[in-house]
């Protein structure tokens, strides 16, 4: 899923920052290698990271506070 992802994106110059939001349970090891990753492969990007509880993160998603959510 991550390769697909990253693929999706090609190697296009981008900039800007990536709002992420996740649950406790979802912020894994797993998450903070995806992450890592990405920030090398864009690091004209900054991420910021966001946990909360599901509810939390749909409102902050709904509200335009959080680009993506895993949940």
């Amino acid at each position: 899923m991550q390769d697909a992802a990253l693929a999706a994106l090609g190697r296009k110059l981008l900039s800007g920052t990536l709002r992420v939001g996740m649950t406790e349970h979802a912020a894994t090891r797993d998450l903070a290698g995806v992450i890592g990753r990405f920030t090398r492969l864009y690091p004209d990007i900054q991420v910021r990271t966001r946990t909360g509880l599901s509810v939390n993160l749909d409102g902050w998603l709904d509200g335009g506070d959080l680009n993506v959510a895993v949940i």
